[in-house]
């Protein structure tokens, strides 16, 4: 049986435009019949980004993937309580077998930084060889040189990433957007087919 990872982008579960976590239900529901029929093809990893649960916290805490910021305990709470409701609300709604990476945060001390869904990819990636990464979010794929990428190869990132065409959004976004994501991927060097669907 193929191996696959599927990335669930914040903003097709949740309202991104949103400063706090809104769950989009109708979506929520899709997401496991999504699960469901792709696991009769295939073993699936599941990660899952932040959306409108993290981002716009995380955004007023000055928090990055590339670097450690400094947050007390007391200002990050909010932030780690609303990280634990969007797990709760997942995993709720799935069957419980099934490997779930969430994005979340790295602490050292008061030291913390983000960890993006497209990070752990990247890790899952480099034990388990996957053949191909799908995205569900809200775009229909890539728009690099004029041209709309719904599905890639890892081999095409470089030259993707040099003619991409930045979309302008009214979402929160504390991990790079579309460029952040395809940066991340680039790190793979393994030959995997990359799919963007909504």
């Amino acid at each position: 049986m193929t191996s696959i990872i599927v990335k669930f982008g914040g903003s097709f579960f949740s309202d991104k435009t949103a400063k706090t976590g809104v769950i989009r239900q109708d979506n929520l529901v899709r997401l496991a019949t999504i699960v469901t029929e792709l696991r009769k093809e295939a073993e699936v990893q599941l990660v899952f980004g932040a959306g409108s649960f993290g981002h716009g916290l995380a955004d007023v805490l000055g928090l990055k993937t590339d670097a450690f910021t400094k947050v007390s305990e007391r200002d990050l709470a909010p932030l780690e309580a609303s990280l634990r409701e969007l797990k709760q609300l997942i995993t709720a709604c799935l069957p419980p077998d099934l490997e779930i990476h969430f994005a979340g945060l790295e602490k050292r001390g008061e030291q913390v930084r983000i960890i993006s869904g497209d990070e752990i990819i990247v890790n899952l990636v480099h034990k388990t060889t996957p053949q191909t990464i799908i995205f569900y979010g809200d775009v229909k794929g890539v728009i690099a040189g004029g041209k709309l990428y719904k599905e890639l190869r890892t081999s095409d990132l470089p030259q993707i990433i040099a003619t991409l065409e930045e979309v302008e959004s009214d979402k929160i976004d504390v991990t790079g957007a579309m460029r952040g994501k395809l940066i991340q991927l680039s790190k793979l060097k393994s030959p995997t087919i990359i799919k963007f669907r909504t």
